[in-house]
């Protein structure tokens, strides 16, 4: 499955596209004072394979910095399990 979302960095707009790469693992559980909750026990991994700039050129991966993988991951993840919940 494809994701895809979009980076704002000093120069411009990015568009980032991404594959899953292991599907994430949880559970429903109940909880008699909490109610249900949604415990995870295996996130999702993700391989992010290209990236492009504002007017669709191949930008390399290799420009991405560990704190931009990190947050783009995170959205993947967030968006993973919006659809699976």
């Amino acid at each position: 499955m494809s994701y895809e979302t979009n980076i704002r960095r000093h120069d411009g707009e990015y568009t980032v596209y991404g594959e899953l790469w292991d599907d994430g693992v949880g559970f429903w559980d109940s909880w008699g004072d909490t109610g249900y909750t949604f415990e995870v026990q295996h996130e999702p991994e993700f391989s992010i394979v290209e990236l492009y700039d504002g007017e669709g050129e191949t930008v390399p991966l290799s420009t991405l910095t560990p704190k931009e993988i990190l947050v783009i991951i995170d959205i993947f993840t967030q968006d993973y399990w919006d659809h699976i919940l």
